[in-house]
């Protein structure tokens, strides 16, 4: 059985280091020296072990404010996102897009009058789940105003016409 503190950290990082113990008079300076350095190699072997923890490349030039803020986000109430109540959220960034793009392609390509008569459609087919009509119009809503969302749109009114909802590749975004 591993030892596992109450943060989550195993193995090494769940024993605390060893005290160095008290100096002797007697206690040369070489002796000195070594306890130094055996307490600056433990040190710095639990400092790595704690990157590794966070999954921070040890050589990263980021390495230490990567750890700041994953230590921050870990550890202190005030840097953590406080969590909202009812059912978690499922909805990705992928899901947002692929439910534009299919409710404005469907549009565009006529196979839908207008977005309401689209919604309605995938409603009906359950395309995104069992979720009802009133909730799915409402996931519209959020996505149409969602970044990912008006980047994309951005990027079609950018291209001129050349590019449509229907050419956005959200089958190849999906998360993994």
């Amino acid at each position: 059985m591993t030892d596992k503190t109450q943060n989550g950290y195993t193995g090494e990082l769940a024993k605390p280091r060893k005290p160095w113990g008290p100096l002797s008079l007697l206690d040369t300076q070489e002796e000195i020296e070594r306890r130094k350095a055996v307490e600056t190699e433990d040190f710095l072997n639990k400092l790595g072990l704690v990157l590794d923890h966070y999954g921070i490349p040890r050589d990263a030039p980021t390495a230490f404010p990567q750890l700041l803020h994953s230590l921050l986000l870990a550890h202190v109430s005030g840097f953590q996102t406080a969590r909202g109540r009812g059912r978690a959220e499922t909805w990705t960034d992928h899901k947002r897009v692929e439910l534009v793009a299919t409710v404005r392609s469907m549009v565009e390509s006529g196979e839908a009058i207008n977005v309401e008569s689209a919604l309605d459609k995938l409603a009906k087919c359950r395309r995104f789940g069992t979720i009802n009509g009133k909730s799915l119009r409402r996931r519209y809503n959020e996505a149409s105003n969602s970044a990912i969302v008006t980047f994309f749109g951005k990027i079609i009114e950018l291209a001129g016409g050349r590019v449509n909802w229907s050419d956005i590749p959200y089958e190849g975004m999906r998360e993994k």
